[in-house]
């Protein structure tokens, strides 16, 4: 997924995509959110920023590879 100005896809609307995905796996139970192999900051970011708002106590590992 990319998020603007690569695509028209909105900051907002990332973290929206990525808090769905990742209430299903908070409501399933798990320990820890792993966020890795982002290769665009922003979206890493986003992603972030979604986990935080879901749950700000769960550990959170963010990776990102550098190309």
């Amino acid at each position: 997924m990319q998020i603007e100005p690569l695509s028209k896809l909105s900051y907002d609307e990332a973290k929206e995509f990525f808090k769905e995905q990742m209430k299903g796996l908070l409501d399933g139970g798990v320990d820890i959110i792993v966020l890795e192999t982002f290769s665009v900051l922003s979206e890493l970011i986003q992603a972030v920023r979604g986990a935080r708002e879901l749950n700000g106590d769960i550990p959170l590992v963010a990776q990102v590879t550098v190309k």
